[in-house]
């Protein structure tokens, strides 16, 4: 049941119990005697697992903070080798309630699983890479741990980063972000609307509805948008803007002859970006390939046009305040051979 991630409190289901006892002939033992006695065996024996996986390979190590339903602070601890002869996908190590959301509990969680994963003696050394979000007690407790763990390098997530390029793009261009919000609106709960513009567009899908918290989907919108901006606009001239505000407020950006230009610009410019942060978030993703994908992003920024100067200065700013991108920068070029060592030594 464990493995199958079916909750122990299901054998008290009187459907379920009567099933296993009567075709396996067996009485199911409580929940809590599993819980008390078995749980405990299986947990021990996939850290077994665990630990011979991982060896005594360096290692990298993610944790990422959320709240559940009930407002509690949940964070999740993943790591993998980082031996290229001992690759493993991520494997999450533990997972627990904090107190508080802070530098000192994400520390002494990063120290608790180090002892979980090597009980008898944390291999300090083999503790490499570093990897959470930009949030300010991520970065503080970064520091912290470069104390105890002398070959650590903390990077911050670059798809979070390229994402936050993607916000300021859209505080850039108010206007396309009044379309987008607002057409959503129209096609929301209103099946007369939608059968209109299936009727005129019946090759195009509807409008997208982008989440600002799902990276890239407001870009996503607005390249859409500018592919179909006459098609777009053909199907909302034809409701009646007293019937909603959304078709007002749609209505009244679709007069403004720069929003075409707007949505130009958008596309020509930044698909670079979204394209990234899906390659980004590809499972066993490389780290060079990644650093690789993100200057790449940056040449292209710097190609750009005139009035997208803000984007590349924008990533040039989540990425100073990156405290590891440079180290890794400078650990892959030399290990390209791109840049020189000068007898320094190459950080693990």
């Amino acid at each position: 049941m464990v493995a199958n991630d079916i909750p122990l409190w299901k054998l008290q289901n009187p459907e379920f119990k009567h099933f296993f006892e009567k075709y396996i002939k067996l009485k199911l033992p409580d929940e809590s005697t599993l819980r008390k006695n078995y749980a405990p065996l299986c947990y021990e024996d996939v850290l077994r697992k665990i630990r011979k996986e991982i060896g005594d390979s360096s290692i990298w190590v993610s944790i990422d903070e959320t709240t559940d339903v009930e407002g509690r602070y949940i964070a999740c601890v993943i790591i993998g080798s980082l031996s290229s002869e001992n690759f493993t996908k991520p494997i999450v190590l533990t997972i627990e309630n904090l107190e508080k959301a802070n530098f000192q509990t994400i520390s002494k969680l990063f120290n608790d699983s180090m002892t979980i994963l090597w009980p008898e003696k944390v291999l300090h050394n083999k503790v490499l890479l570093y990897v959470t979000d930009a949030a300010p007690y991520m970065i503080k407790s970064g520091k912290t741990l470069k104390v105890f763990y002398p070959k650590l390098t903390h990077i911050t997530c670059m798809a979070h980063g390229l994402h936050r390029v993607s916000e300021a793009i859209r505080d850039k261009f108010p206007k396309v972000d009044v379309l987008i919000s607002n057409t959503k609106k129209i096609f929301l709960k209103a099946s007369a609307r939608v059968n209109t513009f299936k009727e005129m567009c019946p090759n195009l899908s509807l409008p997208p509805q982008p989440v600002i918290t799902r990276w890239g989907t407001w870009l996503n919108a607005a390249f859409y948008y500018g592919k179909n901006f006459d098609k777009i606009k053909e199907v909302i001239n034809t409701f009646n803007e007293n019937d909603a505000m959304s078709i007002q407020k749609v209505h009244d950006v679709f007069k403004d002859n720069s929003i075409k230009n707007e949505l130009a610009v958008i596309l020509a410019n930044f698909q670079c970006i979204t394209e990234t942060i899906l390659q980004i978030e590809k499972s066993g993703a490389n780290l060079r390939e990644t650093i690789l994908l993100v200057k790449n992003v940056e040449i292209r920024l710097s190609e750009g046009g005139i009035g997208i100067e803000f984007a590349k200065l924008k990533l040039m700013q989540v990425l100073s305040k990156n405290p590891g991108y440079s180290q890794i920068i400078k650990n892959c070029g030399i290990l390209s051979g791109e840049i020189s060592n000068d007898n320094e030594g190459i950080e693990e």
